[in-house]
């Protein structure tokens, strides 16, 4: 059976919060493992400083030195998606940020936050927390799934749900799952497989 020389395709992840970039390349590499390299870009920069003017004088320099091939730009809208203010404020941080980076970004804006991914997929929460945080038809209308989370969690024997456990969490989503229950997610999703074929 012949082997594919083909090199994997790097993808720089750029987001607001260590634990979400984390968690993130534990899911890529879950569905496209052969495919890709994942690291992350701006390491240090949380939250708003993301998108702020330090980081866009900083991208161009590590893209430079870094060369990826595709770069992920994931935040959380912190609203839901009829906010519309606030969809054309992430968009325009995207925007900024895909300017530094050679028009190679894909965009990864989290309805409410990252936590609606775990909601969508939610039996390998209450496992781990042995807790019982009820499935929703659609993860994009929770408000505040990461209070919902911790509320669920509360009781259980591992204690309250923590951002710092994103990346454990990922490692037993089932990326299908996420791709059938969150619309955002399989917008990217498509998305990101398109430039990997390109």
């Amino acid at each position: 059976m012949p082997t594919s020389n083909k090199k994997p395709v790097r993808i720089g992840l750029l987001g607001e919060s260590p634990n979400d970039t984390a968690a993130l390349k534990v899911l890529l590499q879950q569905r496209y493992a052969e495919r890709i390299h994942v690291f992350a870009l701006l390491k240090n920069l949380k939250a708003d400083k993301v998108a702020g003017l330090k980081a866009l004088r900083m991208l161009p320099k590590v893209y430079a030195s870094e060369r990826p091939d595709i770069v992920v730009f994931t935040r959380d809208l912190d609203a839901l998606a009829s906010d519309t203010a606030q969809v054309m404020k992430r968009q325009q941080e995207f925007d900024d940020i895909n300017g530094c980076v050679g028009g190679k970004g894909i965009f990864l804006l989290h309805i409410y936050e990252f936590e609606a991914l775990i909601m969508a997929h939610i039996a390998p929460f209450n496992a781990l927390y042995t807790c019982v945080c009820k499935p929703q038809a659609d993860p994009m209308r929770i408000i505040d799934p990461k209070g919902e989370l911790r509320k669920a969690s509360r009781k259980g024997k591992r204690g309250e749900y923590s951002e710092n456990d994103c990346e454990e969490i990922c490692r037993r989503l089932d990326y299908t799952e996420l791709v059938k229950n969150c619309t955002y997610f399989r917008r990217f999703d498509q998305e990101f497989a398109n430039r990997l074929l390109k």
